[in-house]
C-alpha cells in the first residue's frame, strides 16, 4: 500500500555562531509519549533532520484539505523532548543564565502566560533565545533532565496564519578579546596596537603583566565585546609605533596573524566580577 504525506510544519534550529548559514545541528529531538499517541491516532509522522524536525500527515488526494483541517481542529499541543549533542554549546551561546543546573529550555508557539501566539514562526520570546526561555516548570515531567522541550499548539482558527516553519534562534556569545604577547621580541617593539580593517584602534593600549612563570608579557584587550564566530574573520592586525594623535603606525616586517578564540577550551574564557558586572574574556597567546 502506498502512503502519501504532506508537511504539516517543521522546526528549525539556528545559531548566530554558525552564520551566515546559521543552521544548528547539535540537538536531538524526540516526541514525548502523549505526542506519539496523537500522531498515531491522526496518521502523522515525525521525521528528524540534521537541524530540526518535520511533522507530516498522511493525505488522501481527494481529501487533502479536510485531513489537514481536521488535525488543526483538535487544538492539541504537541511536545518534543530536546537533548544536547554538542559539548561546546555553552562555550559559544550568549544570553543564558549563569547557573542552568536546575533549568531547561521551554520553546513554544503559544504563550499561555498572556494568551498570545508568537509571531513570525518564532518559538522563543524575543528574536534570540534568552534567560526568559528557561525555567524548571516541566522538569517534573521527565525521568531524566532534558536540554529542553518544544511545544507546538495546533490552532483551529482559520484566521490564524499557522506557520509552515518555526524557528529557534540562539545568539552567539560576545567576549572581550585579550591578546597576550610574551617574550623579548614583543618587548622590543614600541607602542604596539591592534587595529581593525579601517586602521582604527578598537583595542585598549598595551599594558605589561607578569605571567605565572615569572615572564613579562604585554596584554591588549578589546574595548568592546566581540561576537564569537565559526568563520575566521581576520579583522585585526598588530602594528607598532602607533600614535593615537594622528593615527599613524608602522606595519610589522613580518605580519602576524591574530588567533581566533577557540570554543573548545574552557580555560580560554574567564570572568571578572566587579561592581556587580560580569565580563567574559577570550584569552589568546601570540
Amino acid at each position: 500500500m502506498n502512503f502519501k504525506f504532506e508537511e504539516l510544519f517543521k522546526v528549525e534550529f539556528r545559531h548566530h555562531y554558525y552564520g551566515p548559514v546559521e543552521l544548528y545541528k547539535g540537538i536531538r529531538v524526540s516526541p514525548v509519549a502523549k505526542t506519539q499517541q496523537f500522531m498515531l491516532n491522526n496518521h502523522c509522522v515525525f521525521k528528524s533532520v540534521s537541524n530540526g524536525f518535520i511533522i507530516a500527515n498522511e493525505k488522501d488526494a481527494a481529501n487533502r484539505d479536510q485531513s489537514r483541517a481536521a488535525i488543526f481542529k483538535t487544538g492539541a499541543e504537541l511536545i518534543f523532548r530536546l537533548d544536547l549533542n554538542d559539548s561546546s554549546f555553552y562555550n559559544c551561546t550568549g544570553n543564558l543564565p549563569d547557573n542552568i543546573t536546575d533549568l531547561m529550555f521551554d520553546f513554544r508557539n503559544y504563550d499561555p502566560a498572556d494568551n498570545s501566539w508568537r509571531k513570525n514562526g518564532r518559538l522563543q520570546k524575543d528574536d534570540c533565545v534568552g534567560k526568559a526561555d528557561m525555567n524548571d516548570i516541566f522538569l517534573k515531567d521527565y525521568y531524566s533532565k532534558p536540554f529542553g522541550q518544544v511545544s507546538i499548539k495546533l490552532n483551529p482558527d482559520p484566521d490564524y496564519d499557522f506557520p509552515q516553519k518555526f524557528i529557534v534562534q540562539f545568539d552567539t556569545l560576545y567576549t572581550y578579546r585579550q591578546y597576550i604577547l610574551p617574550g623579548d621580541h614583543f618587548g622590543s617593539l614600541k607602542d604596539l596596537a591592534i587595529l581593525n580593517e579601517s586602521n582604527q584602534t578598537v583595542f585598549e593600549a598595551a599594558v605589561e603583566l607578569i605571567l605565572p612563570d615569572g615572564r613579562k608579557a604585554l596584554s591588549i584587550i578589546s574595548k568592546d565585546p566581540v561576537p564569537l564566530t565559526s568563520t575566521p574573520q581576520r579583522n585585526y592586525k598588530l602594528v607598532c609605533n602607533y600614535n593615537a594623535a594622528d593615527n599613524s603606525f608602522k606595519e610589522l616586517e613580518t605580519p602576524l596573524a591574530l588567533a581566533e578564540p577557540s570554543i573548545n577550551s574552557l580555560p580560554a574564557i574567564r570572568e571578572d566580577k566587579n561592581a556587580g558586572t560580569i565580563k567574559k574574556y577570550s584569552v589568546m597567546y601570540l
